[in-house]
């Protein structure tokens, strides 16, 4: 009913429900830390008080530049520098995902950002046990270093679900694959 009153397609409304079941099963807080982020209702709430998200997705590479062409994350002043012309456009979150050192965290919070720490899946291999599985253990290994950062939104595992592997693979067995993921990350 509720894909059908907002006019969700049913892939979307998968993706939905997984990133709804990560954002309320995945966060792991340090109660002397971390913020204290809960689902109520359709609310988001974080340290008890609703937070309306207005997240951009950032990465700092530049043109020519990235991690697939081996070159070194951009230095503290570029992060700064857009760190800030994100806050003041009035956004409250950034989108990183795990190639992002963990001193992003630090900055973002010094702009008053929130972090949804993205993992990508390479969603074409997410059938292959060998490849899950490497996959999964550089996951945990991130989720480690950032875990009980006081501005970690939320963790988003895998992103952008490939039609054609949702079509062949199904809803229940990507579902399942993202739950068990999120279960060792807790």
């Amino acid at each position: 009913r509720l894909a059908r009153r907002l006019e969700i397609s049913p892939l979307s409304m998968v993706v939905l429900c997984i990133l709804l079941t990560l954002l309320t099963a995945c966060l792991v807080a340090s109660p002397a830390l971390a913020a204290d982020v809960r689902v109520k209702g359709d609310r988001l709430l974080v340290d008890g008080r609703p937070f309306l998200l207005k997240g951009i997705h950032y990465s700092a590479w530049l043109p020519g530049t990235g991690p697939a062409k081996d070159h070194p994350w951009p230095d503290d002043a570029v992060t700064e520098r857009d760190l800030e012309m994100i806050r003041k456009a009035n956004a409250n979150a950034v989108l990183l995902y795990d190639d992002a050192p963990p001193r992003v965290f630090d900055q973002a919070a010094g702009h008053g950002l929130m972090v949804l720490q993205a993992f990508s899946i390479n969603w074409q291999m997410i059938h292959d046990e060998d490849y899950f599985a490497r996959r999964s253990q550089e996951i945990l290994r991130r989720v480690e270093q950032v875990r009980d950062r006081p501005n970690l939104l939320a963790w988003v595992l895998g992103n952008e679900v490939v039609e054609w592997v949702y079509e062949q693979r199904g809803s229940d067995f990507i579902a399942g694959r993202l739950e068990r993921l999120a279960r060792a990350g807790k």
